[in-house]
């Protein structure tokens, strides 16, 4: 019971605070609000962990990393998202004797991608394993 209520009392206390936190990073405050209720679930799970020693500045940490992940994956879908669009609208010049030279330097492109990367990208687009109606965007 007295973990509860400690933890209450650090939840009321520093809900805002985390939230404006996440949303200078974001600027969406839904975005926020679900990073800030992701940290805030980990801390009741964890809240009777002896090792950490300051919760504040671990969920700020935490807070902080997961909104630079989520504005990388952000960054990763609009880069795709542009090239795909490139694509389409060029798709029309593109002739079959350029289309070795493009599979080369596209085999060079992927080969330079981080493994994760690489790989979801791969299974997706050459081996076409989707789950279900999932996108493979979903998996970046």
């Amino acid at each position: 019971m007295r973990e509860t209520a400690s933890f209450e009392q650090f939840f009321r206390k520093n809900y805002e605070h985390f939230f404006f936190f996440a949303l200078r990073f974001l600027g969406s405050e839904e975005d926020s609000r679900d990073i800030v209720d992701d940290a805030m679930e980990y801390v009741w799970v964890n809240y009777q962990d002896s090792s950490v020693d300051n919760w504040f500045r671990y969920t700020i940490s935490f807070i902080r990393n997961k909104c630079i992940d989520k504005l990388r994956h952000d960054m990763v879908r609009r880069r795709y998202a542009d090239f795909y669009k490139y694509v389409e609208e060029h798709k029309e010049e593109m002739s079959f004797e350029e289309d070795d030279e493009r599979i080369t330097l596209i085999k060079e492109a992927i080969a330079l991608l981080p493994e994760r990367t690489r790989y979801v990208l791969t299974e997706c687009y050459v081996n076409k394993k989707v789950q279900g109606d999932r996108q493979c965007l979903g998996y970046l």
